[in-house]
């Protein structure tokens, strides 16, 4: 949850030093195009992913629960369910969500591919690339 708020409150101050209003960031509120939907499920799914494999890490212990590598991946679970709600709701800031995703998602991938011959590792990887080339499409 902390994660969560820390992530809104760097949102929030994102968009009030760039001072640019909540709908420059608009993309389909609707949330009815292809690309948002597909989106929305590569979110929920990475998140779902993430999840299982941050359980793999901490049950590995050793570097797959360092520190660094479990808040990286922490992050990712956060954003990616954070950027599902936000498109799930229409907001006008689901853009913006998307593109902190996005990062979250390649940092995610970028950790998990240091763990040679882990296929869970190598599956959230892959799942963590999906989401953030869906959500590099929404981010603009």
């Amino acid at each position: 949850m902390k994660n969560v708020m820390l992530v809104f409150a760097v949102m929030c101050a994102l968009i009030a030093g760039a001072g640019l209003s909540p709908g420059a960031f608009a993309r389909d509120a609707s949330g009815g195009s292809a690309g948002a939907e597909a989106c929305q499920k590569d979110c929920g799914h990475c998140a779902s992913v993430c999840e299982d494999t941050l359980a793999h890490c901490k049950k590995q212990g050793g570097k797959h629960a360092e520190a660094k590598h479990v808040k990286t991946m922490t992050d990712c679970l956060s954003l990616c369910k954070m950027s599902d709600d936000f498109m799930s709701r229409g907001s006008e800031l689901s853009g913006k969500v998307c593109g902190l995703c996005k990062d979250a998602c390649l940092k995610c991938a970028e950790s998990c591919e240091t763990f040679k011959g882990d296929k869970t590792m190598k599956n959230c990887a892959d799942e963590c690339r999906k989401c953030a080339q869906s959500c590099g499409k929404m981010a603009g």
